[in-house]
C-alpha cells in the first residue's frame, strides 16, 4: 500500500457519513471502469474465429511474457475503444497492439516463435508482427535532426510504463490494459476525458515531435465526436506540419472521411487546428464565400461542404458501399465545390450565383487531392463526380436517351454512385431532384451499375468485311460511343451502324481531294467524312450534301446532273438555302425537289422509314429520286412553301413544324430563323446571308447569346436536341430563344 493510498483513506474516514456513501458510489462506479472483461473471458464468449484468435494468441504471449518476469499491456486503440465502450460510445476494435516490459527483444522474438510466425518489422527498436497481433517494447528517442524522421529510436523495455504512456499523443490512448486480468492503467486521466469526450494531449514537451499528432487530433475529433482542448488547439497551432509527407497526410484525411459518422466535426477541428491553412487552400477558399439562400439555407460553402459530407456518412453507411465506393463519395464530398470560390458572383439583379462552377473545380480538386496522395485513379474518378454532380439536380426530364449518354459521361462511375452523391449534396433538405427516377430508368436500361456491354466484337466486323488492325479498333470505339448514345440498342438495329463506322474509318486511309466552294473556301476529304458522319447519326438520314461527299468518298462518277451542282450543294450544305439560287433551276425544280420531298419535306411518315436503311441503301434510294424525278415527292417539297412562321419580327422569324421551313421563310424575306420540331424536341436556328464571313459574325454571336446552342456543329445552322444539363428542349424554349435573337442580335 502505498502513502497514496493512506492518504484516500484518512479522507475518506473524514467524511461525513451521507458524503462518505456516495464516495463510495464513485469509487464503485470508477472501479467497474478500470476493471473490464479478461480476455480469458473475451475468448470464452467470442462467435468469430479470428477475433477469437487473436484474444487467445494475447493471452499465450501475456502469460509467456509473465514467466519471463514481464507484464505485457494492451495498449492505444482497443484500450480506448473498450473505455469508450462503457461509456455507450465508440465501436469495438479488432486491432490489439501489445506493450511489452521487462523482456529484452532478442528473447521476446524468441519467445514469440512459440506463438506463430513472427515478423520482424524493427529488431533493433523490438517491433514484432505475430498473425494480426502488432507487438512491441517501449521506445525511447532521442532528436538528431530536422523534420519528423529527425530522431534516432530504440527499443526500451525497461522504461516504466507511466514513462512510456508519457510518450503517447492523447490521454485518451495512453491507457493500459492488463489482458489477463482486465485491470485498466489511466495515469493521465483519459477516462475522464473520454467521459468528457475531450481530446488532450498528454504532454506539451513531447507533442510535437511527430507533428502528424496535430491531424491525428482532428481525425480523433470527427471520428469521436469529441471537442478539443484549448491547450491542445494552442500546441498544435503552434506545431509546424507543413514538412509531413503526403502520403502520412492522407492517411489521416481517409481514416476521418471513412471511420467518423459526422465528419464535419473533424473538418472544423482540421480549421481550428491550422491545417486547413497551412496544407490545403483549396478547402481554405470555401470559407465566407456566399451561396443562393433559397438554395442554401446553411450559409457559406465551407459550411456546405460539412453538412453534405455528414450526410454522404449516413448514406456510406445505409446503402453498405464497399470501400472504395466510399472513398470516392466520401472525397467528392470535400471537392465538388471547388470551384465556387472561383466564380461566385452577384448578379445585377443581387442574386448570388456560381454558373460553370462544376468545370472550375476540376483543377482545385486534383491538387487538392494530390496533396494528400490520393491515387490517380481515384482523382479522375472524383473528377468526374465534380464536373457532373448538378446534373441529378437540374435534369427537368428523364429520357432513355439522357440517361444513356450520362452513363458513357461518367464513365467509369456509376449511374447508382452518382445519384447517391446527388442525395447527398442536397443535405437531406426537402428539394426536387430526378436523382431517384434516374436511377430507376438507368436499371430498366442495365446501366445503373456500369456501362453496358459492347453489342459488337471484332468477329462481327469481320463478317462485315472489315480487316484486322487499328482500324477495326476504331470501328469498335466508334460503334461502343454510338451504342452508349443511344442511337442503337440491338444488334439489327446497330447493323447500319457498323456499316457506316467502318465506312467512315476506312474512308480516313483513302487519298481523296479536297473541293473548292463557291465561296472560295475548301472542303477536304476529313470535313466531308466529318459531315456524313455527323449527319448520319444525328438525323439517321442522308442529305443532298452528304449524298454527294458519299459518292466522293466512294470514289464514285457522280451523275452528270450533281456533277454540274456539285459545288452549289456542298456551300449550300455548309452556309445554308441563301445557296440555292446558285443551284441551275432545272436541277433545283426538279432532282432537288424531289430528293427533299422525301427525304426531309414528307414529314417524319415518310421520312422514318428511310432511317431503318443503311448508308448505301439511302444512297441509291436517292440517286433514283435525283435521276429521276418523281412528281409526287416535288408535290410534298412544294408543300412547305406553305408553312407560315408563328411569330416573326422583321428579318426573324419563328417557326413550330417537323418540316424544314427554312426554303420557304428565306423568300418570305427573312434572315434568322428558328424553329422548334416536337418530333425530335430539337431547336434550330438558321442564318441566311450570302457572305459568308457576315454568316461566320453572326454565328458567333448567336453562340454568345445563346449558350444553348454553343456546342452546335455547323456554322450558320445551329442545332441543339438537349440542354446542356440534359433536358429536351420544348416549344417555350425556341420562343424564348427566337425573342432573345430579336431583341439582342443586331445585323
Amino acid at each position: 500500500m502505498t502513502e497514496d493510498h493512506l492518504e484516500l483513506r484518512k479522507a475518506l474516514d473524514s467524511l461525513p457519513k451521507e458524503k462518505l456513501d456516495e464516495r463510495v458510489l464513485e469509487i464503485q462506479s470508477r472501479s467497474q471502469i478500470e476493471n473490464c472483461s479478461s480476455f480469458y473471458d473475451l475468448a470464452k464468449r467470442e462467435e468469430d474465429p479470428g477475433l477469437k484468435l487473436m484474444l487467445e494468441q494475447t493471452i499465450n504471449i501475456a502469460e509467456r511474457v509473465k514467466k519471463l518476469g514481464g507484464i505485457a499491456m494492451v495498449v492505444g486503440g482497443y484500450t480506448r475503444d473498450t473505455i469508450m465502450a462503457k461509456f455507450g460510445t465508440g465501436k469495438r476494435s479488432k486491432d490489439v497492439d501489445i506493450e511489452v516490459y521487462g523482456v529484452e527483444p532478442d528473447i521476446l522474438e524468441l519467445e514469440l516463435l512459440e506463438v506463430g510466425p513472427v515478423n520482424t518489422i524493427g529488431r533493433s527498436f523490438g517491433v514484432f508482427k505475430v498473425g494480426d497481433l502488432d507487438i512491441s517494447v517501449p521506445r525511447s528517442d532521442s532528436k538528431i535532426g530536422a523534420g519528423h524522421k529527425g530522431f534516432e529510436i530504440k527499443g526500451n523495455p525497461q522504461m516504466p510504463m507511466i514513462e512510456a504512456s508519457r510518450r503517447r499523443d492523447f490521454t485518451i490512448n495512453a491507457m493500459l490494459l492488463d489482458p489477463l486480468t482486465g485491470e485498466v492503467i489511466d495515469y493521465y486521466g483519459g477516462i475522464d476525458d473520454i467521459r468528457d469526450k475531450n481530446i488532450r494531449v498528454v504532454d506539451s514537451e513531447k507533442f510535437g515531435d511527430d507533428p502528424l499528432r496535430v491531424l491525428r487530433a482532428a481525425q480523433f475529433a470527427g471520428r469521436f465526436g469529441f471537442g478539443l482542448d484549448l491547450e491542445t488547439i494552442k500546441i498544435s497551432r503552434d506545431t509546424d506540419i507543413t514538412e509531413l509527407p503526403k502520403e502520412r497526410i492522407g492517411g489521416e484525411w481517409m481514416k476521418l472521411l471513412l471511420k467518423s459518422d459526422r465528419p464535419s466535426i473533424g473538418l472544423e477541428a482540421m480549421r481550428w487546428l491550422g491545417v486547413i491553412d497551412k496544407l490545403h487552400p483549396e478547402l481554405g477558399a470555401l470559407i465566407n464565400v456566399p451561396q443562393n439562400p433559397e438554395y442554401h439555407p446553411e450559409g457559406d460553402v465551407w459550411t456546405h461542404i460539412k453538412k453534405v459530407a455528414d450526410q454522404a456518412a449516413v448514406i456510406c453507411f445505409r446503402e453498405n458501399l464497399n470501400e472504395d465506393e466510399r472513398k470516392l463519395i466520401m472525397l467528392s464530398a470535400l471537392c465538388h465545390d471547388l470551384g465556387k470560390p472561383e466564380k461566385t458572383i452577384t448578379d445585377e439583379n443581387g442574386k448570388i450565383i456560381s454558373h460553370d462552377h462544376e468545370d472550375a473545380g476540376i483543377e482545385p480538386t486534383k491538387r487538392f487531392l494530390e496533396g494528400i496522395n490520393i491515387p490517380k485513379d481515384l482523382i479522375t474518378k472524383v473528377c468526374i463526380v465534380v464536373q457532373y454532380h448538378m446534373r441529378p439536380l437540374f435534369m427537368s426530364e428523364v429520357t432513355e436517351k439522357g440517361v444513356r449518354k450520362l452513363s458513357a459521361q461518367i464513365a467509369p462511375i456509376s449511374i447508382k454512385l452518382l445519384t447517391l452523391f446527388s442525395e447527398a449534396d442536397l443535405m437531406g433538405l426537402d428539394q426536387p431532384t430526378k436523382g431517384p427516377e434516374i436511377c430507376k430508368m438507368a436499371e430498366v436500361l442495365s446501366v445503373a451499375e456500369s456501362k453496358p456491354k459492347p453489342i459488337f466484337n471484332g468477329k462481327d466486323l469481320l463478317e462485315l468485311g472489315a480487316k484486322p488492325g487499328r482500324d477495326m479498333g476504331e470501328i469498335l470505339r466508334k460503334l461502343y460511343e454510338w451504342q452508349l448514345s443511344g442511337h442503337f440498342i440491338s444488334f439489327k438495329d446497330g447493323l447500319r451502324f457498323a456499316q457506316l463506322a467502318k465506312f467512315v474509318v476506312e474512308s480516313r486511309n483513302l487519298n481523296i481531294d479536297s473541293v473548292v466552294l463557291l465561296n472560295g473556301e475548301v472542303m477536304t476529304k476529313d470535313e466531308m467524312i466529318d459531315c456524313v458522319e455527323s449527319r448520319l447519326t444525328d438525323e439517321g438520314i442522308q442529305d443532298m450534301g452528304t449524298l454527294v461527299m458519299t459518292l466522293i468518298l466512294l470514289r464514285r462518277d457522280l451523275p452528270k446532273v450533281l456533277e454540274k451542282n456539285k459545288t452549289a450543294i456542298l456551300t449550300a450544305h455548309k452556309y445554308g438555302p441563301v445557296w440555292f439560287p446558285h443551284l441551275d433551276k432545272e436541277f433545283y425544280e426538279t432532282s432537288w425537289k424531289s430528293f427533299y420531298g422525301k427525304f426531309e419535306s414528307g414529314g417524319k411518315d415518310i421520312a422514318r422509314p428511310l432511317k431503318d436503311k443503311s448508308y448505301l441503301e439511302q444512297l441509291e434510294i436517292g440517286l433514283d429520286l435525283i435521276q429521276t424525278p418523281k412528281p409526287s415527292s416535288i408535290k410534298l417539297y412544294e408543300r412547305s412553301f406553305e408553312i407560315k412562321p408563328v411569330d416573326h419580327s422583321g428579318f426573324f422569324a419563328l417557326y413550330n413544324t417537323e418540316e424544314y421551313p427554312f426554303g420557304a421563310g428565306m423568300f418570305d424575306g427573312y434572315r434568322i430563323m428558328v424553329q422548334f420540331n416536337s418530333d425530335k424536341n430539337r431547336v434550330s436556328v438558321s442564318i441566311l446571308y450570302e457572305n459568308t464571313e457576315k454568316v461566320a459574325e453572326l454565328d458567333k454571336m448567336v453562340r454568345q447569346l445563346i449558350p444553348e446552342l454553343a456546342g452546335a456543329k455547323k456554322i450558320g445552322y445551329l442545332t441543339a436536341d438537349e440542354k446542356p444539363d440534359g433536358t429536351s428542349f420544348q416549344f417555350e424554349d425556341a420562343r424564348d430563344i427566337y425573342h432573345r435573337l430579336a431583341s439582342q442580335l443586331r445585323i
